[in-house]
């Protein structure tokens, strides 16, 4: 059985249920040419490591194509959060 609640005006389906998926850290593949390294001093002097994620399984955990998603970085585990993007007020041209 699911619980429902709203915060602030989104829906948020409660589940006792969650779904794991395996992922493992790659290396990016950047190929080390002289403009990247002009601009990127470090670039192809170490590997850095990459996680890449996809699969309609987004979409369907709330993070549709264009999501807006808040990441938090912690020892040894990192928190994706689909967000709304901050309201902000348009600027006046000072006219």
């Amino acid at each position: 059985m699911t619980k429902t609640h709203s915060t602030l005006s989104r829906k948020v389906i409660k589940s006792q249920a969650c779904l794991q998926k395996w992922i493992k850290v790659n290396i990016v593949p950047v190929p080390p040419t002289k403009k990247l390294k002009d601009k990127y001093p470090c670039v192809g002097s170490q590997p850095a490591p990459s996680i890449s994620m996809q699969g309609k399984w987004l979409d369907q955990a709330g993070f549709p194509i264009d999501q807006p998603v808040k990441v938090r970085v912690m020892d040894g585990c990192i928190v994706l959060t689909a967000e709304t993007p901050p309201h902000t007020e348009p600027i006046a041209d000072g006219a």
